[in-house]
């Protein structure tokens, strides 16, 4: 692998995507490393005091590994970045920052105006940017830990995204760029 286009980032079912269990409503591993994305037909963003609800987004879901293995800009003493991780085996990774994968995969996954989502673990809450290749995209990242949880809305009989179910994606704080 020689650059950040081979890189292997497929659509995957929303549910195995997350890491989520379709029959309960708990993640089925917390520290899963898939990454890939999806589109949902909404997302509930929730954090401290906050709820959001974002209609038909394209969701990255990325895994940040626990160290920096690459240094991030600084912007105010704030990282900027985020080091990205990519497990292509048992043996082997990959590391790269976002803001390298964010314009170098991302435009050509997005419809223009979509919003984007990143399902991301921010532990040292980055400020980031979303590229200019995005521009005229609303893009979203929380801080903290991110956590993925299948609901359903009030007197919902099916676990169904197509029927009432739905991802909420749980963080300290939510912000857009």
């Amino acid at each position: 692998m020689t650059s950040l286009r081979d890189l292997p980032f497929e659509q995957a079912p929303p549910l195995a995507l997350f890491g989520l269990d379709q029959d309960h409503d708990v993640p089925v591993d917390h520290e899963h490393t898939r990454y890939g994305w999806c589109v949902l037909p909404g997302v509930e963003l929730v954090g401290e005091d906050q709820a959001l609800w974002v209609e038909s987004p394209l969701v990255l879901a990325l895994h940040s590994p626990d160290e920096d293995q690459i240094a991030v800009p600084r912007r105010g003493g704030v990282p900027s970045d985020i080091n990205l991780e990519f497990t292509l085996s048992a043996e082997d990774s990959a590391v790269a920052l976002l803001s390298e994968f964010l314009a170098t995969r991302v435009p050509a996954l997005a419809d223009a105006g979509q919003p984007i989502v990143l399902a991301l673990c921010n532990p040292r809450r980055a400020r980031i940017s979303k590229p200019p290749a995005l521009a005229g995209r609303r893009m979203y990242y929380g801080t903290g830990d991110v956590v993925a949880w299948l609901r359903r809305r009030a007197g919902a009989t099916d676990w169904s995204l197509a029927g009432d179910a739905f991802v909420q994606l749980e963080s300290a704080r939510w912000y857009t760029c």
